[in-house]
């Protein structure tokens, strides 16, 4: 049978004797297949509308309404189709603050000419290339497949006084690395010139792997459940996701891929576990053990990269614990925290919470399942920040106005206009420091609030702000679940700290999710202490400036590698009164109508 999609040019084969979903068929095609949920059927994102043919009894179920969900489906003929929540324009922050580099840079080519005065008798290549080139040696591998003619001018490529390799020296002789940050929802690079460390260009794109899970305990489930052939699937997911950066990159910069020799890896220890193949299951299971911490090194051929040399290195910043990644370790690094004397706290808000607190020289951090629900994920008109997503809103004059990504109708919620619109709910009274949205019947016929109060036929309540946009109490509960994880672990910081909120002289908000939150949006529905407020900084992508300063720097990779293993971690779940601390911490402000 085939499948056809419409706006896209691929055509995929069923097999009905596989027994397999529409989902997993397209996704197993390498389709970006709207969801959140990994094809469970809990989700909804993944409804369709058919154009031609025929599918199984079971494709229609209460969650889809009068549309058909792919994990459900099975086709019974040759199909084509339209989803319903394809999204465009999709927003990925790509670079943070960084710091200017300070050490010796890790990299470096010279070229030299095979001149009478070098193939001088007596000696070998190998000896006198060693002192031309101040290298501790010379591999003969750097020599497989080389022509080697007199008077020919080459220039041998060298990382960290490794010379990695030797070709003809090129017209444009310009050397070109990745710095790479591999979040659990997008990954984010940036071409940079390995010489110079300028940045030549930027591209981004959604991590495919959301479609095995929208978090990283789903994943680690998924690889459970598949075993080696679910893990394969993901590795190979996050390397064609690379691999598809990297030609982005170099078509941009209009540079060949064979130029590019070094990417350096940041991302929480389950993504780079997965990316370099590793089985991520022990970090699932008690003790939450990591496979590895510190930074790894590898060859591109290695790691699976074909385009670009054999011999460029891969490499994977040092991590802290199974849930204190190289990303949050690339940030606190490229935020100074490495510099000692100052208190103040680094958080990552986003489907993994991860946070760290540094109190002069002594530095302890925590991780929290926050979930995907503060990045419109896992919400009934949630969306990514695309085109059509409410961003922002504000309840005045007895209405709500609605800020829309690209000025056009409003087609759902992104994760900061999710938390806008629970902020103005509480403004105006509409939801309850407990989280329910009010009983429209409390209200009198004439109040203004009451048209934005829906009851469906089952009793259920939900916050109406526009055609095709609404805030279930469901809804609301995921983003008390993601509010009480992120709270909570503030909390048990600041006490095993001995600080409070208003000794903390700077927040720090790292993250693609976390720059385009209102300092309001944090404070006012109790995500972050009220002590907070005023103190907060955005830095944007902090785990890509550590993945380009960790690529570049010799200090600054030796420092990172000092910084991971000074920080403290503490496991929350382990924590004797933790679930009285985040029941605590999953209310919201008491806050006066206005």
């Amino acid at each position: 049978m085939k499948i056809q999609v419409q706006a896209w040019d691929q055509v995929v084969d069923y097999d009905p004797a596989s027994g397999k979903s529409l989902y997993a068929c397209l996704v197993e095609a390498g389709l970006p297949v709207p969801g959140d949920c990994g094809g469970k059927g809990t989700c909804g994102k993944c409804r369709f509308k058919l154009l031609e043919g025929e599918l199984s009894a079971e494709a229609y179920q209460a969650l889809a309404g009068q549309y058909p969900l792919a994990c459900r489906a099975r086709p019974q003929s040759d199909l084509r189709l339209a989803f319903l929540n394809m999204e465009r324009d999709h927003r990925i922050l790509v670079t943070g603050d960084r710091p200017a580099l300070a050490g010796p840079k890790r990299w470096r080519q010279v070229s030299f000419k095979l001149d009478r005065d070098l193939l001088q008798a007596g000696t070998d290549l190998e000896t006198r290339l060693v002192q031309e080139l101040d290298v501790p040696s010379f591999p003969a591998q750097v020599w497989q497949g080389l022509e080697i003619q007199r008077d020919q001018t080459y220039r041998a490529i060298i990382c960290d006084d490794q010379v990695l390799a030797l070709e003809p020296q090129l017209a444009d002789g310009r050397i070109y690395g990745l710095a790479v940050d591999i979040g659990t929802t997008t990954l984010a690079a940036s071409l940079i010139d390995l010489e110079t460390g300028e940045d030549v260009s930027q591209a981004s794109a959604l991590n495919p792997q959301i479609q095995q899970g929208a978090d990283v305990l789903s994943r680690i489930s998924y690889v459970m459940t598949e075993g080696g052939r679910g893990l394969k699937q993901l590795q190979q997911a996050i390397r064609r996701a690379i691999q598809s950066l990297i030609d982005e990159l170099c078509q941009d910069a209009d540079c060949l891929e064979s130029a590019v020799y070094g990417l350096s890896l940041a991302g929480n220890t389950v993504m780079t576990h997965l990316a370099l193949g590793i089985d991520p299951r022990p970090l699932g299971q008690s003790p939450y053990l990591p496979v590895f911490r510190s930074g790894q090194q590898l060859s591109a051929k290695a790691f699976g990269l074909r385009k670009i040399p054999s011999s460029a290195q891969v490499m994977t910043l040092p991590a802290v614990s199974a849930y204190i990644g190289s990303d949050v370790v690339a940030g606190a690094y490229a935020a100074g925290f490495s510099e000692l004397g100052k208190r103040r706290l680094l958080i990552d808000i986003g489907t993994n919470g991860e946070m760290l607190v540094q109190d002069g020289d002594r530095y302890v951090s925590c991780s929290c399942a926050a979930g995907p629900a503060l990045e419109g994920m896992m919400i009934s008109s949630g969306m990514k920040a695309a085109a059509g997503a409410v961003e922002e809103c504000l309840w005045q004059d007895g209405q709500f106005d609605l800020q829309v990504i690209g000025g056009e109708d409003p087609q759902g919620l992104c994760g900061s206009g999710v938390l806008a619109l629970i902020r103005e709910g509480l403004r105006a009274g509409l939801i309850s420091y407990r989280g329910r949205i009010i009983d429209p019947e409390s209200l009198a016929p004439e109040d203004c609030r009451r048209p934005y109060l829906k009851v469906d036929d089952q009793g259920k309540r939900s916050l109406q702000v526009a055609p095709q946009v609404s805030l279930t109490q469901h809804d609301i509960r995921q983003v008390q679940l993601a509010k009480g994880a992120i709270r909570s672990g503030v909390e048990v910081l600041l006490k095993a700290s001995q600080l409070e909120a208003e000794q903390i002289d700077q927040v720090l908000v790292a993250g693609q999710f976390g720059r385009h939150l209102a300092e309001a949006s944090l404070i006012k529905t109790g995500l972050l202490p009220e002590g907070f407020a005023g103190r907060l900084s955005y830095i944007g992508n902090s785990s890509h400036s550590g993945a380009y300063l960790y690529l570049m720097d010799q200090e600054a990779a030796r420092g990172l590698e000092a910084l991971a293993r000074r920080i403290n971690y503490i496991e929350l779940s382990r924590l004797e009164d933790y679930d009285r601390v985040f029941a605590r911490a999953s209310l919201f402000p008491k806050l006066t109508r206005k």
